[in-house]
């Protein structure tokens, strides 16, 4: 579950100048419309240890990809 709830980090605004933090996108919204391909990519890992799925890198970096592209292109 970590690298799946982490991916949603890409839909997060940071305000620099007042320090708020808020969101690109809604994340339900986003949820919606991407959670299939977020959970595919995660079954196409095929591991069988869970330990091993959560500490993949390129399992992070391709679920918050996903989300990062999501958010450029629903602004």
């Amino acid at each position: 579950m970590y690298p799946l709830i982490g991916s949603f980090r890409a839909l997060i605004d940071v305000d620099e100048r007042t320090n708020l933090y808020s969101w690109k996108t809604n994340p339900m919204n986003a949820w919606e419309d991407v959670g299939q391909k977020l959970v595919s990519i995660i079954l196409d890992e095929k591991m069988d240890n869970p330990d091993v799925i959560a500490k993949n890198n390129n399992l992070w970096s391709n679920l918050f990809k996903e989300l990062f592209i999501y958010a450029q292109l629903s602004k």
